[in-house]
């Protein structure tokens, strides 16, 4: 009643792996899955084939650990108060976010931003996607900052935004 409907957390030393191959519907009322990495983590990697909702965000992942940070989505990821898919990563590894592989339209849908991928000091980011909407957000916002390599964006649909489509931006 308020709160995640999954919550993974990984200290040092650690990672996260959450795979979910039976098309399960996974609702939250704050958070459809949040996955956490401390520092000195490993990898973090959730994939999906089901639907996954929240009322903040529909997947949220974030590490400081030197591992990737991997999100797969072939279900459809909403939030009709946030952000659909969170990804920051503060730690030394790459960041991919793929909903490339969904079927039907809009696989991605939110109020804020659809697809946020942020990563500050890592070694890239790379966002693949189908069908997003945005209804006030941007459709994919994806930054790297002070990062060893730049960010990779491929679309194989139609992305929507309430205030841009895509916003790459590598600083």
């Amino acid at each position: 009643t308020g709160g995640n409907a999954f919550t993974l957390t990984a200290g040092p030393g650690g990672g996260v792996s959450f795979d979910d191959q039976n098309a399960s519907g996974i609702t939250g009322a704050a958070i459809g899955i949040q996955a956490t990495v401390d520092p000195g983590g490993a990898a973090l990697s959730i994939t999906t084939t089901g639907d996954v909702s929240g009322g903040a965000a529909g997947i949220s992942a974030s590490t400081q650990g030197t591992g990737v940070l991997n999100i797969s989505s072939s279900g459809t990821v909403t939030s009709p108060g946030g952000l659909g898919i969170y990804a920051l990563n503060q730690g030394t590894g790459a960041v991919s976010v793929d909903t490339s592989n969904a079927s039907g339209t809009g696989n991605v849908i939110s109020y804020g931003d659809a697809i946020e991928v942020i990563s500050v000091g890592g070694s890239g980011v790379t966002v693949i996607a189908d069908s997003v909407l945005a209804v006030a957000g941007d459709g994919i916002l994806a930054r790297s900052v002070a990062g060893t390599a730049g960010v990779d964006v491929t679309v194989t649909g139609t992305i929507t935004g309430g205030d841009e489509g895509i916003q790459a931006v590598n600083q």
